[in-house]
């Protein structure tokens, strides 16, 4: 659930029975606009035993961002993500993306390890100039037990034109 708190969004962690919230975390500057209902700025994918959950907010206009909790009992942790674009970029041989970076949960393995897709953009140092501009996505998969990624596959990468 978002919602707006004070200055800042903010999102809540509630078990089902209860009315207050267990946890609450920053929902992200971009929360607080009318496009944040929009289901391509807002998800929540829980894993199916209950025990964590991954919460993706829209943080700029082209920027997402996924928080991933565990929960024991009442007992809410916040996982340490890592950064999920420093190995991507390492990839194309430059250090920062150009315009878009967007993670996305997609779905949770019978392991509890999280899939994530992780998609931008970034301008090559090589090649003729229309096409520098690539587009990538990748799957990531993610331990919540570390935090670590356990996985990383390419899934896609063509050129951006805009």
């Amino acid at each position: 659930m978002i919602r707006a708190t004070g200055d800042l969004p903010a999102g809540e962690i509630r078990a089902a029975d209860k009315k207050e919230p267990l946890f609450e975390f920053d929902a992200g500057g971009y929360a607080s606009f009318e496009a944040a209902k929009d289901k391509a700025s807002t998800a929540a994918l829980w894993r199916p035993d209950s025990r964590a959950v991954a919460v993706m907010t829209r943080t700029t206009k082209r920027s997402t961002d996924v928080k991933l909790f565990t929960i024991a009992g009442s007992k809410v942790t916040k996982v340490q993500m890592p950064d999920f674009f420093a190995g991507i970029l390492k990839d194309f041989g430059v250090t920062e993306v150009w315009r878009c970076a967007f993670e996305r949960p997609l779905r949770w393995l019978e392991n509890g390890d999280l899939v994530l897709h992780v998609s931008g953009d970034c301008v090559i140092n090589s090649g003729p100039q229309e096409e520098r501009t690539k587009w990538f996505e990748y799957e990531i998969t993610v331990s919540p037990a570390s935090g670590k990624i356990v996985d990383s596959k390419q899934t896609l990468v063509r050129l951006k034109n805009g």
